[in-house]
Order: structure tokens, then C-alpha cells, then sequence
């Protein structure tokens, strides 16, 4: 696994991590949108590399 890539999933995991801990609904909401789209993000990375999963 390639650095960047890696240190993008341990942001995604960080991201997890922090909706599981606040009490923020509106971090909560921004925090769950936004790892949505790295999901995506990192979806369209693997595919353009060659298919990691």
C-alpha cells in the first residue's frame, strides 16, 4: 500500500472515530458527509490504480 493512500485511510478512521465520540450533531453531519466522499474518493483512487480493494 503506498503511503499516501495509507495515510488517507487513517484519516478516514480518524473521521469514523471522531462521529462516534461527539455529541455534535452538526459535526456529526459534516464529519459523516465528508468521509462519504473519501470513501468515493478513495473508490475512484483504487480503480484508477488498478484495482486495490
Amino acid at each position: 500500500m503506498d503511503k499516501q493512500r495509507e495515510k488517507f485511510v487513517q484519516e478516514m478512521k480518524r473521521m469514523e472515530e471522531a462521529i462516534e465520540r461527539t455529541n455534535s450533531e452538526y459535526l456529526k453531519y459534516d464529519y459523516t458527509k465528508a468521509l462519504k466522499r473519501m470513501k468515493l474518493e478513495l473508490a475512484y483512487y483504487d480503480k484508477f490504480k488498478g484495482g486495490k480493494k
